[in-house]
């Protein structure tokens, strides 16, 4: 994936062109980016307009914002305190908190207790087959099933992060939807942004991080090996989100999701629609949901623990938002965004493996 020249990655606007020609696009949603056979697609070729939306914030440099929101943990965590872009993370500092060294205290244990009371899901491993059918409305060519295996149990956050979570934890709230309040899901946040807050949240619980400042993997040879927090790979994400399910959607529409035609063009509460059949809220609708993998076509033959191309200029999103058509809100709709993107319709929800 190559983005054309004058693209701006991050600010809002988001185009580029695949090897086979598809003209992939994103100026409001990462849906657009979706190929332009969609239903949608064709609505706006027909001159339906799109709802005005405000200026985009230019992004903080995200080198920067992950460097500073990984080492503001001390001050984040207790105090609440955000470090000036002066701050550094000093020896003493690492010595104190041996998880941002990487060095998590081996005593440290989250018991089943303690992560359901932080709101997280246990998923049991298993088999299904991700994708969708060729006979599936708004389908693209991404989508082509083929047979998953998860050999690990994880755990899932029941909802996506929060405002009020990401304050708590990050000493920041850089959602645009801020009058929605602190039940509602944070916005306006970068995959990077998103991984240093699974650090962070690692680093309170006395564990090692998943990634680097750059996001790349750490804590073990892939995302499923790590002891920390991290984000679900996009085979986690769609076998947790179908829970046994195959069709389109795990249950009816509007009961489960908030979109463009239920949703009065705002994000909502999170978890207050019904969830799926594993206790999972807001897998579809609201916002669009970070994973942890690159982009890339699915595999052609059966796979065990997928996690996507090992590099890739654009990061996988899913599940759709508060903007998205009907017919864009699908479990097997994928979505792809460079990892300093961020918009008023993408957050994240945090998981994390079951230890052995």
């Amino acid at each position: 994936m190559s983005f054309a020249a004058g693209d701006q990655p991050g600010h809002g606007r988001t185009s580029g062109r695949r090897t086979d020609g598809t003209v992939m696009n994103a100026s409001n949603d990462p849906q657009r980016m979706a190929a332009t056979t969609t239903p949608r697609a064709r609505r706006a070729r027909s001159g339906r307009p799109e709802p005005r939306r405000p200026e985009p914030r230019r992004p903080e440099p995200t080198s920067r914002a992950v460097r500073f929101a990984v080492a503001a943990l001390v001050a984040c965590a207790t105090a609440g305190a955000v470090p000036s872009a002066a701050s550094k993370v000093t020896d003493a500092d690492l010595a104190g908190h041996p998880a941002l060294a990487g060095q998590a205290d081996p005593a440290a244990q989250l018991t089943d207790e303690q992560l359901r009371s932080l709101g997280f899901v246990r998923v049991r491993r298993g088999r299904f087959t991700i994708g969708s059918s060729s006979r599936e409305p708004g389908r693209a060519e991404s989508e082509r099933q083929v047979q998953v295996t998860l050999s690990r149990d994880f755990w899932l956050q029941a909802t996506e992060v929060t405002q009020a979570q990401f304050q708590d934890l990050m000493g920041r709230n850089p959602s645009f939807h801020t009058s929605c309040g602190g039940s509602c899901p944070v916005e306006e946040v970068s995959w990077l942004d998103a991984v240093a807050y699974t650090n962070a949240l690692s680093a309170r619980h006395g564990l090692p991080p998943c990634y680097d400042e750059a996001g790349v993997v750490i804590g073990g040879d892939t995302a499923y090996d790590c002891v920390g927090f991290r984000l679900p790979t996009e085979a986690e994400w769609e076998y947790a989100a179908r829970a046994g399910s195959t069709g389109m959607r795990y249950g009816e529409l509007d009961r489960i999701a908030w979109y463009r035609d239920n949703s009065r063009r705002n994000s909502r509460e999170a978890g207050s629609l019904e969830p799926n059949a594993w206790g999972l809220h807001d897998m579809l609708g609201n916002v669009w949901e970070w994973t942890s993998d690159v982009f890339g076509e699915y595999p052609e033959r059966r796979v065990t623990d997928p996690t996507g191309p090992s590099e890739g200029e654009v990061r996988v999103v899913r599940g759709g938002s508060w903007i998205s058509y009907a017919e864009d809100v699908r479990v097997a709709i994928r979505g792809f965004a460079p990892p300093e993107f961020k918009d008023f319709f993408t957050g994240f929800r945090v998981a994390r493996t079951v230890q052995r």
